[in-house]
């Protein structure tokens, strides 16, 4: 009887000392963080739209293309022209060279839509790249989504090792006394002394690891690398965008709408080569100039006409039926993706609009699993000091608690990822525009 008296003393006194130490290192942690604004994702992807060179870089790609549009000529204004220079004109009586002036303005009345397509395919060109830079934002937000989710996994991950150091470290004191007389050998106590070293550099290593994803996270969003990063916990991430009940079914991601817009720039660049290649130019030209010319010898005379400009493509290099059928093969692949494309987007959102209820779920059984095996543990660790259980017995109810946990995290992860990927590629009922990118 003294020797269990002793023995539930001792458990007594570590597991107090144990909680005490648990309790001093969250009120260390809270105090740490205390008064000191914790940053959520979507204000990180708020300061990479602002400031993530990368995405800036997008931007005046787009801006560049808006540009070429304006550069267009309008249709039905004037071409002027200046020539000076020194020029030689003959007709069958006489020869005259001199210097040269002349002026010419060229009215287009019609180009054979030439003028239109080519607006039509700058149009569809600015449209793609702006969507090709929705699409490389989303890309870095999706990146950003994970290295912040990760980050705050690990966190937790190194605040339950903690816990689970600190039940090794009592779990060894139990093993003490009970080594003394003779219950347990050596190799019990030098296993746990493995164990509790074992969990000290894991818990050293993911801390390194959480400062080196911190500061990815801040070059990521166009910040410095040493600015101070706060996540909020784990436990109390619920992920972005709306619940699953308020989104539309009919989910289409920009990746399909730009194969949309591509497959339309292709049949526009066709339209405009086929103009090119058969649909004649009408409009009127008026000159005027001194120096030598057709008309008039005398370099001394000025130069003053008009005339009716009618162009019509007869000869072009090559084949014009054989490029056409070129184009229309292109147009007809594109066609085929785009079909294809159209197949796997549905089938990538219904996935997703599953999966995630499917995570919840999953996350709620294994977080009664956590609750009945910490129960389990409390309940075996009074065994133990019982004399009921043995430390093999421990450190399975112990490494099982932790194996749930760690399952709960990474399920946590993944359901917080799927809603990132929903809310990114399909969100605002999937007609998501460059303007993604600033908001």
């Amino acid at each position: 009887m003294k020797k269990s008296h002793y023995m539930r003393t001792i458990t007594t006194t570590v597991i107090i000392s144990a909680f005490a130490f648990i309790a001093l290192m969250a009120g260390n942690a809270f105090a740490q963080q205390a008064g000191v604004k914790q940053i959520s994702l979507e204000e990180l992807w708020r300061n990479a739209g602002e400031k993530s060179p990368s995405i800036q870089a997008r931007l005046k790609d787009v801006e560049a293309i808006e540009y070429k549009i304006k550069s267009l000529q309008k249709p039905y204004l004037p071409s002027i022209n200046a020539d000076l220079g020194y020029s030689g004109a003959a007709n069958l009586n006489e020869f005259e060279h001199g210097p040269l002036a002349r002026l010419t303005a060229e009215w287009i009345l019609w180009d054979g839509g030439r003028t239109m397509a080519s607006k039509k395919i700058l149009t569809l060109s600015s449209g793609s790249v702006g969507l090709q830079g929705a699409i490389f934002a989303i890309e870095v937000k999706k990146k950003i989504a994970a290295v912040y989710y990760d980050t705050a996994r690990l966190e937790a991950s190194v605040a339950d090792e903690k816990k689970k150091l600190n039940n090794l470290v009592s779990l060894k004191k139990l093993l003490m006394p009970r080594l003394k007389i003779g219950k347990i050998g050596y190799s019990d106590v030098e296993d746990m002394v493995i164990r509790i070293e074992d969990t000290a550099g894991k818990i050293k290593n993911d801390e390194l690891v959480i400062d080196y994803k911190k500061r990815q996270l801040r070059l990521l969003t166009g910040g410095d690398a040493e600015d101070p990063l706060y996540i909020p916990g784990f436990s109390v991430l619920k992920g972005v965008g709306p619940e699953i009940a308020a989104i539309k079914t009919t989910l289409t991601s920009p990746a399909l709408i730009l194969a949309r817009r591509q497959t339309a720039l292709l049949e526009a660049k066709k339209e405009h080569r086929e103009r090119e290649l058969y649909w004649p130019v009408f409009g009127i030209e008026l000159y005027g100039g001194y120096g030598p010319h057709r008309d008039a010898i005398d370099p001394h005379k000025p130069e003053v006409g008009a005339g009716a400009v009618f162009r019509v493509p007869i000869i072009i290099g090559g084949s014009r039926s054989a490029e056409m059928k070129s184009l229309t093969a292109e147009i007809d692949a594109a066609k085929l993706d785009l079909a294809r494309m159209e197949k796997d987007n549905k089938a990538a959102a219904d996935y997703i609009m599953k999966a995630i209820p499917a995570m919840d779920d999953r996350m709620d059984s294994l977080e009664k699993s956590v609750k009945r095996a910490e129960k389990n543990l409390t309940a075996a660790f009074n065994e133990f000091s019982r004399g009921l259980k043995s430390p093999a017995d421990m450190i399975t109810a112990l490494q099982y608690l932790y194996e749930l946990k760690s399952k709960y995290h990474d399920a946590k992860m993944e359901f917080l990822a799927l809603k990132a990927e929903l809310f990114l590629t399909y969100g605002n009922d999937g007609l998501s525009t460059y303007d993604s990118i600033k908001n």
